[in-house]
Parts: structure tokens; C-alpha cells; sequence
């Protein structure tokens, strides 16, 4: 998602850690978790929200306009 790898990610978190302290530190990731995890669900939820109102893929869409442009007009 952001191309971020181990060695990244852990000098990030040392940072963080030195700055924030060991207390507000371990509140900011539950904070950060949370927030991730309401974004999942938001989506998780607008993705079958989709489904169930079953709009057509891209795909259909452009497989649906070259069959109709290929019709022959009376």
C-alpha cells in the first residue's frame, strides 16, 4: 500500500518512540490501529453494498458498448 518495508517501518517506530514516550506511544498505535480498522470496514461495507446493488464490472460496461456498436442499424 505505501511500499514501506521492515527496516523502514522500524526506524519510523524507534522515532516515534523516542518522541512520543513509551505511554502515548502505545496509545497513538491503538489509536492508529482503530482507525485502520474503521477504514477496512467502511470499505468492506461500501464493496458489498456495491454487490448487492449489482453494478456491472468495467469490464461488462466495455464487453456491453463494442457488442451494441457492432450491431447493424436497420
Amino acid at each position: 500500500m505505501f511500499d514501506i518495508g521492515f527496516w523502514e517501518l522500524g526506524l519510523i517506530s524507534i522515532i516515534s518512540l523516542l518522541i512520543l514516550g513509551p505511554e502515548r506511544f502505545l496509545y497513538a498505535i491503538k489509536q492508529i490501529y482503530k482507525l485502520f480498522s474503521e477504514l477496512e470496514n467502511t470499505a468492506s461495507l461500501a464493496s458489498r453494498k456495491l454487490k448487492i446493488q449489482n453494478i456491472p464490472d468495467k469490464k461488462d460496461i466495455i464487453i456491453k458498448n463494442k457488442h451494441h456498436s457492432n450491431q447493424k442499424k436497420p
